[in-house]
């Protein structure tokens, strides 16, 4: 495992009781979509964190819009941490 993927999933862990909330939430109103971390910014005790929706993402085939059509939102999350290496992360 790179040295970077190591610190992402450290930062995913500890703030998985905001993450996994954000998602769920955001599934439940918007539809398929993944949240968007920026880790570049630290504001108010937390990195700001915003649900993105299948239709705001652009339809260019990428990597990210694949996944957030094929993954099963009952048992996964998808990620996307701004400032990261990975430019999606799926969690179970």
């Amino acid at each position: 495992m790179h040295p970077r993927q190591n610190d992402d999933l450290k930062l995913i862990a500890s703030n998985w009781d905001v993450l996994q909330p954000a998602a769920e939430h955001g599934f439940e109103q918007h539809g398929r979509g993944m949240v968007f971390i920026d880790v570049t910014r630290f504001v108010n005790d937390g990195y700001p964190i915003q649900y993105v929706k299948l239709a705001a993402l652009p339809n260019d085939g990428s990597d990210c819009r694949r996944m957030v059509m094929s993954y099963d939102p009952q048992k996964e999350i998808l990620l996307s941490l701004l400032g990261s290496a990975a430019s999606c992360i799926r969690i179970k």
